[in-house]
Parts: C-alpha cells; structure tokens; sequence
C-alpha cells in the first residue's frame, strides 16, 4: 500500500506540471535520435515531464558553469527522459554493507615514484563510452573495459571488445546470478558443499571452474542462488566461493562449483 501512495504521489506531482509547447519540436527530435517508444500516450506525457525538469536543470547549471561556478557541463543524453531515482535504480548496484576487517594487506611498492594523476584515456587505453542499457550486464561492461585496456598495453592497438559474446557465452554457466563487487569485497561468499551433489558417489557430481570468475544480472542477485532460468532465488544452492588464503587477502583465485541439471 505504501509503495502504491507513494507511486501515485509521484505521478500525481509529475501531472501538476504543465507540457511546454514550446518545445515539442525538441521532444520530437529527443526521441528520434535516441530510438524512443513509450507504451501509451501517458508514458509519453510522464517522461516529457521528467524530461522538460531536466533540460531545465541542464540549462540552470550550464549558466552556473559559464560563471565559474562548476567545473564541467552538462549536456542531454539517453537518460534524460529517467528520474534520478529511476537511473540509480536501473544502472547502479546495491551495495549491502556488511562486516569489514579494519586491517589492511596492502604493500606499497619500494622505490617507485608515484604520479599526481593519471588519465587512461589521454594515454589511449580507453574506448569511447558504451551504453548497456536496463540489461543488467556491468560485470561484461567492467571485464570487457579492463581487456581493452590490457590489450593496448600489449599490442598498442586499441580495439572495440564486444561485451555480448561475453553474455552469449556465459549463458550456460548461469547469467542470474553473483554480485562481482561483493566476490571481490568480502561480501556474500559461501564456502560450504551441498554434499548431496558435490561429490561423485552422488551421481549428481558439481562442475568445477576455477579462476576469478564475474556473473550477470549483479542487482540484487545472490552467490548462493538459482544458477539457470534467470529467476533470482535466496534458497537454491549451487555455488561454492573461495578466496586464497582466507577471507581478508585480496582475491587471488576462486573456485565455482555448479549443480548439474
């Protein structure tokens, strides 16, 4: 009930706001160029609405940057038709906080002089920026980043890797589950055996990988859940999650272990 006030609070403030005429032209054109379809004629007027309220926010800061006032401008983009609330649901992670240790295993290097700053992108390293969309596939966008930027170490060449053959092949090892932040942070690991599939007298024996391993679908999935179906489950278990040396060094390999079907 709360949930359902609350929406209709929201939308029932977004109607008290009038459409601006004057920029139908720019709403024609913002949804052509960034391929936009709304269900309904209401959708269509709710993300005008929210998109009118940022272009004016837009336009109040940009005068505020030309005064000195910030250090950067802004500028409209595919999101601009999204609340704030809706862009931190949709593309940001949630971060369950949990017991941390207060030590740290960290070795600064000896005899290294450290730069001020160092910018990836001036040095070439970087791609331009790629858009996943409300797909649910940072962990590709994060790895795939990362092997760009190693690659041109390597070679010099800089190269466009592509993070769907990412997700088309890690369909068959499950893409409804794991938080790769919390792997690599401590956070919701497990490391007991479901004994009943884990072994091979059970003739349901676990498939094994080995290596630093990054799951799809990283918003509010768990570890310990649902490996197939892409449906997010607390209460099936499937995953075996080690770190090396204990739980406290940073993560040097890991072990996965799946139940087979």
């Amino acid at each position: 009930m709360k949930l359902l006030l609350l929406f209709g609070l929201f939308i029932g403030s977004l109607a008290l706001h009038q459409i601006n005429q004057d920029m139908d032209t720019e709403w024609l054109l913002f949804k052509k160029a960034y391929n936009k379809a709304y269900e309904n004629g209401n959708e269509d007027y709710l993300r005008r609405s929210i998109w009118e309220k940022n272009v004016k926010y837009i336009e109040h800061h940009n005068l505020a940057a030309d005064r000195g006032e910030h250090s950067y401008w802004l500028g409209i983009n595919p999101l601009a038709d999204m609340s704030t609330d809706e862009v931190i649901e949709t593309m940001t992670g949630k971060l369950i906080h949990g017991n941390t240790s207060t030590g740290s295993t960290f070795l600064p290097p000896n005899n290294v002089e450290i730069p001020s700053e160092v910018d990836w992108r001036q040095k070439g390293y970087v791609t331009p920026v790629k858009d996943q969309g409300r797909c649910g596939s940072c962990w590709a966008f994060s790895a795939i980043g990362s092997l760009e930027g190693q690659q041109f170490r390597k070679t010099g060449k800089l190269v466009s890797l592509s993070e769907q053959n990412l997700m088309d092949c890690s369909s068959k090892y499950g893409d409804s589950m794991g938080r790769a932040n919390h792997g690599l942070h401590n956070g919701m690991m497990f490391t007991t055996k479901d004994k009943k599939n884990d072994y091979a007298s059970s003739g349901n024996c676990a498939v094994l990988f080995t290596g630093a391993w990054w799951f799809n679908r990283c918003h509010n999935s768990n570890l310990n859940g649902k490996y197939l179906g892409g449906i997010h489950s607390y209460q099936t278990h499937g995953i075996l999650w080690k770190t090396w040396k204990g739980e406290y060094y940073s993560l040097k390999s890991s072990k996965m272990m799946i139940k087979r079907q």
